[in-house]
Parts: C-alpha cells; sequence; structure tokens
C-alpha cells in the first residue's frame, strides 16, 4: 500500500514527464468515441501472460489507482478524481481493467494514460487514449430564403441545420425520384420547380455517431400564400 500512495503522490505532483517509452507503450494515442449522456469503454488491452501489478489510470489528473492484488483476490481501487465518483467501473475482463465511464459529458473528452507496472520491469509501461464526445444530432431544421415565381416556375434556397451547433456536422440533400432539379453544395439547396415535376427533398446531417434527416415538399414551400414569401424564416415541414 506504501507503494501505492507513493505512486499517487508522483501522479499528482509531476505529471505529465517526459519519459523514454517503455517496450510495448503506445506511440500514438488510440482515438474512442463516445456519445453524450451514454457510455464508453477505453479498451485497455494487456497480455494475459504479463503479471500486472499496479494501473494508474491518468486523465487531466489522476483518475483511479488500482492495485491488482494476487490471483483470486479482489483489487482494490482508489479513486483519485471527484469528477468521475459514480461514472466509472473498471472491466476485469481479461485483468485488463478497462474504465467504463457512463453517463458522459462533454468535459470528459481529452487525452487518457494507463500507467502500467509490471512485476519484474522497472519502468511502467504507457498506453494512451484520446477520447472524442459528440451529441446525437436532433432533426434537422429548415429555412427558406428569398422565392423567386417566374412564368410558373418557382427558384428558392432552402438551408438545412440542426442545433448542435459545437458539432462537426456534414450535410446532404437528396432529390427523390428521376426528375428531379435541384443543386447542393452541403447546407443550402436550390430548388427550381414547377407543377409536375418531383416534389421531395431529404437533407440529412451526420456527424460521427448519429444522423438525422428531414424531407420537404417544393410544391408546398412554392405554394402562392407561403409565409413571408421574400424573407428567410424557419419552416417545419
Amino acid at each position: 500500500m506504501a507503494y501505492l500512495l507513493q505512486r499517487c503522490l508522483l501522479v499528482f505532483l509531476f505529471y505529465p514527464i517526459a519519459e523514454p517509452r517503455a517496450s510495448g507503450e503506445d506511440s500514438v494515442p488510440k482515438m474512442v468515441i463516445g456519445i453524450l449522456g451514454e457510455s464508453v469503454i477505453l479498451p485497455l488491452e494487456i497480455p494475459k501472460e504479463k503479471q500486472i501489478t499496479y494501473i494508474v489510470w491518468i486523465s487531466q489528473r489522476s483518475l483511479a489507482i488500482i492495485e491488482t492484488g494476487k490471483e483470486g483476490k479482489s483489487p482494490k481501487i482508489m479513486m483519485t478524481n471527484p469528477h468521475y465518483m459514480g461514472r466509472i467501473d473498471f472491466l476485469n475482463q481479461s485483468y485488463s481493467y478497462a474504465p467504463q465511464i457512463s453517463h458522459l459529458k462533454m468535459e470528459d473528452a481529452g487525452f487518457y494514460t494507463a500507467e502500467i507496472t509490471i512485476a519484474n520491469i522497472t519502468e511502467p509501461i504507457k498506453k494512451l487514449f484520446t477520447l472524442l464526445i459528440h451529441e446525437r444530432l436532433m432533426e434537422p431544421k429548415i429555412t427558406l430564403g428569398p422565392r423567386i415565381n417566374d412564368n410558373g416556375t418557382c427558384l428558392i434556397n432552402v438551408t438545412c441545420s440542426v442545433e448542435q451547433v459545437r458539432e462537426n456536422v456534414t450535410y446532404n440533400w437528396t432529390p427523390v425520384g428521376q426528375r428531379a432539379n435541384a443543386s447542393s453544395g452541403g447546407p443550402i439547396l436550390s430548388v427550381i420547380w414547377k407543377p409536375g415535376d418531383q416534389d421531395q427533398y431529404t437533407c440529412t446531417a451526420t456527424n460521427p455517431v448519429s444522423n438525422s434527416s428531414h424531407t420537404i415538399l417544393a410544391s408546398k414551400l412554392c405554394a402562392e400564400k407561403h409565409p413571408k414569401e421574400f424573407g428567410s424564416t424557419a419552416y417545419s415541414l
């Protein structure tokens, strides 16, 4: 236990410290993607033949220290960061003690390190992770631009957007049918429509963890009694 407390003190006072990489440790962090409000596992993989004595998990500061103990005995886990209290479990699958973080928050994103002490090896091995957190996207909203009616042909720009502005979102407009006449370069769709043309267009918003879509009817957008015909307005169809 004295060694355990010593490791904890060193982590708080001196981490991070530039050290030569030990054999078997990561040189590039493994990227892990989590979903806001849900759970994620940092997949720590350790060869079964390695006799682990301690694992120190570190995020912005020390997260937890695990004394694995001898085979058949329960490990001793000391949480060192109150930010994760009640939200983290260590999965003892193949004695890896991979952390499962639940109820993810945006502030959980960042760098994580597992500092692994193995019997008969002087320097700990470090496993590196980068945790990215994204939200599941809500249904896109459609904003209408000015509309032009020319001899029965309607020209209008529509913009697709989601409320999660901090998300890295890509947009794609898909016309439904062979006679659709539209062009799309991202969230903005330029529609040229006249009676008899294909009516439906679907906007799909995508981020690394989800996608959401919204379908519009060109005939409804081009109706004569359209609200705010020459002004922009949020419009749900």
